[in-house]
């Protein structure tokens, strides 16, 4: 699966945001970073769900379980208050335990 395009693709969502990371020259970086995590989330929901699912198959489970990962990193993307100075990457890294789809 291609993680980064993915994240790309969500930030381009956001023309001022991707502007700034490009400008401070940390888009690569942050989507590395979000790339990372947005993969991680992805199979920790996949491994939830195939006990809640089993007669599920796994490609059903993986596209469910990318759906909400996709969800999670729409949230930190833009819930993002107005004059934060936080980069976005920052921000993951900040809150990256207390969204864990491990709890």
């Amino acid at each position: 699966m291609q993680y980064k395009t993915i994240m790309l693709e969500l930030l381009e969502l956001q023309p001022a945001l991707l502007e700034r990371l490009k400008s401070e020259k940390m888009l690569l970086a942050t989507l590395e970073q979000w790339s990372v995590k947005l993969k991680a989330s992805h199979e920790a929901w996949a491994l939830r769900l195939i006990p809640t699912k089993p007669d599920s198959d796994a490609s059903q489970i993986s596209s469910e379980a990318m759906e909400l990962a996709l969800e999670e990193v729409r949230n930190h993307l833009f819930s993002r208050q107005e004059g934060r100075t936080d980069l976005p990457s920052q921000e993951m890294t900040k809150s990256s335990d207390r969204h864990s789809p491990h709890e």
